[in-house]
């Protein structure tokens, strides 16, 4: 009899897969998310935080500010556009970051520089422009990263929107 329970036992044992130690790698986002297209992952993230903290438990790490990706690689196909249009610099910055913009029409050109939270902090709106520079003052900040949100609308043609992660130092 305990022979069968045993010989029963076993055999429903090997039914089942076991997946030990097989947590992958991921990080909960307060900001940002993930998704899967054509089978690659995505992972994004607004506002890391400058300092990393890492804490470890039996199989588990958790760090803070960091994306911890996926192994593997994902292979980039056909780039259309090389759009030098709009350039932020310096990044990271200590006092000032410049906005260079140089679009083929002109339209309306606004930026938004935001904190991690979302707290509007600037807020600057041009219209009938094609092409410019503006200084962007970060020296009463503190230090950390921010979030510019940029826009440009030609007078024909459809709304451009990039954001960009600014980090202030020192």
């Amino acid at each position: 009899m305990k022979r069968k329970q045993f010989l029963t036992l076993i055999f429903l044992a090997l039914c089942f897969k076991v997946c030990a130690q097989g947590a992958s790698p991921s990080t909960i986002n307060t900001m940002g998310g993930h998704a899967t297209i054509s089978g690659n992952d995505y992972a994004w993230s607004i506002g890391e935080m400058t300092l990393v903290h890492t804490w470890n438990a039996g199989n588990f790490m958790v760090s803070q500010g960091v994306l911890q990706p996926k192994d593997g690689m994902v292979p980039v196909s056909n780039i259309t556009k090389n759009d030098q249009s709009l350039s932020i610099y310096p990044n990271p910055a200590t006092t000032e970051i410049f906005v260079h913009y140089q679009y083929p029409s002109s339209g309306i050109f606004e930026y938004k520089l935001t904190d991690v939270v979302g707290k509007l902090i600037l807020q600057r709106e041009f219209e009938n422009v094609s092409a410019g520079t503006d200084r962007i003052s970060l020296s009463a900040l503190s230090n950390g990263y921010y979030l510019l949100q940029v826009s440009f609308a030609p007078n024909s043609g459809e709304k451009e929107m990039k954001a960009f992660k600014v980090q202030k130092i020192q």
